[in-house]
């Protein structure tokens, strides 16, 4: 895949690049809407469900064995606070899978969403136990170090050195480490994101997004 101009910036496919707008095949194209690919962090519209990277629409049915689409959940699974449904997927914007239950995911104290993703210029940070959690800009992110634009303290943003001594991580939306430098993941052609997540839609093989 090509990657698509944005208001005078370079877009990787498969991320946003505008208002309801999805990088594919060099262009914006609609996302969110029903029938439309799923926008960043499982994003629908109008109370769909973003079920294998594609949006479905509130009322009808999700497919997959699975029920019909309310407010993101698909029949008793995918939703905020529901087990999550098959191959541990959430269905609802703003939610990822932990312990088999879609958790809200993003904001200032919540786990980071799929792709080290967390809103707002927050930082994605190692938490003693759990999922990584968003720290919000302007907070400590690591010892001495304080997250601003997705970098914590001069470290974890894309083209900066990963973050850590010993178990180095990167901090930044869509960002993982590789031999020392934080790179940017998650769409075609990248390196998978932690977790071996991709965009919506994707999958990651050996290490790479497809």
């Amino acid at each position: 895949d090509t990657a698509c101009c944005a208001s005078g910036a370079c877009v990787a496919p498969g991320r946003n690049c505008g208002a309801g707008q999805l990088c594919e095949n060099g262009g914006c194209t609609s996302c969110g809407g029903a029938g439309d690919p799923c926008c960043d962090n499982n994003a629908c519209g109008a109370g769909g469900c973003c079920v294998g990277g594609a949006c479905v629409g509130a009322g009808s049915v999700c497919g997959a064995k699975l029920g019909q689409c309310m407010n993101g959940s698909c029949g008793g699974c995918g939703g905020q606070g529901q087990q999550c449904c098959n191959d541990g997927v959430c269905t609802a914007p703003g939610t990822r899978c932990n312990n088999n239950q879609c958790i809200a995911c993003g904001g200032p104290g919540q786990a980071c969403c799929g792709g080290n993703e967390c809103a707002a210029g927050a930082c994605c940070v190692p938490r003693l136990f759990g999922p990584n959690g968003c720290v919000s800009a302007g907070d400590n992110c690591y010892p001495f170090a304080q997250c601003g634009g997705g970098s914590c303290g001069g470290c974890g943003a894309i083209g900066q050195s990963c973050c850590g001594i010993i178990d180095r991580f990167c901090t930044a939306t869509n960002s993982t480490c590789q031999n020392g430098g934080c790179v940017e993941c998650g769409a075609v052609g990248q390196p998978c994101c932690p977790g071996d997540t991709c965009a919506p839609g994707h999958q990651c093989n050996n290490g790479i997004c497809r």
